[in-house]
């Protein structure tokens, strides 16, 4: 079904009870604007609100949810967001701003993780344990959640498991791309980092995002 199918559905259901719609998903700017106007016409309000954090942060309650709308609307979906995480911030007050900041975030986590991955390689190919590595770096000026987190729970026990998809990662890192570029901001590191997740995603599709270590480690 079409957006423009669904604005219709919604609007021709009699006695409907959708008023607002929370979209926790990454879709873009582009996209949450458009559905933002194709629900208006149809006489709901949407509030774009991505979330961060994984399926361990969905359990433990510590999503990073970042939202944005109109006032009222954020006031009106506050006890469902409320509902998603503790950890909540509204960030704009129109639908694309909160695509805009979960774009970013995703850029410089997909770049922290694969530079991490890259040196991380390095020092291993010279001697150095891994696990060494990782606690000085985590405890020094090159710290990151790919020291802080992913190396330590999922690459160091070979677990690759922290639950999102190197196809989901190159996906955001293309809308991100494509939102700088509508911009006209810089891109330069944005592009490397992108052309890598892609590579990735279709070298071994389906794989964690933490196999990036290996993957990067074995060329």
């Amino acid at each position: 079904m079409s957006r423009e199918q669904i604005a219709r559905a919604i609007a021709q259901t009699p006695q409907r009870r959708v008023t607002y719609v929370v979209d926790t998903s990454t879709v873009g700017i582009a996209a949450a604007q458009a559905i933002d106007g194709l629900l208006m016409g149809a006489g709901a309000t949407y509030i774009d609100a991505p979330v961060s954090g994984g399926v361990t942060g969905a359990r433990a309650r510590t999503l990073s949810v970042m939202f944005a709308g109109t006032d009222a609307a954020c006031r009106a979906v506050e006890p469902v967001l409320a509902g998603l995480s503790d950890r909540r911030r509204r960030v704009g007050d129109r639908p694309g701003m909160a695509q805009a900041l979960k774009l970013a975030n995703n850029f410089l986590s997909a770049t922290a993780l694969a530079a991490t991955s890259e040196a991380i390689a390095f020092g291993v190919s010279v001697g150095l344990d891994m696990a060494t590595m990782v606690e000085v770096i985590d405890a020094s000026s090159g710290q990151s959640a790919a020291t802080s987190d992913k190396f330590p729970n999922h690459v160091l026990n070979g677990r690759y498991s922290a639950g999102f998809g190197n196809a989901l990662m190159a996906k955001d890192l293309e809308l991100y791309i494509g939102a700088v570029e509508a911009q006209g901001s810089p891109s330069l590191l944005g592009r490397v980092t992108e052309s890598v997740w892609v590579r990735f995603a279709a070298a071994e599709p389906g794989a964690d995002f933490t196999r990036i270590y290996p993957f990067l480690a074995d060329r």
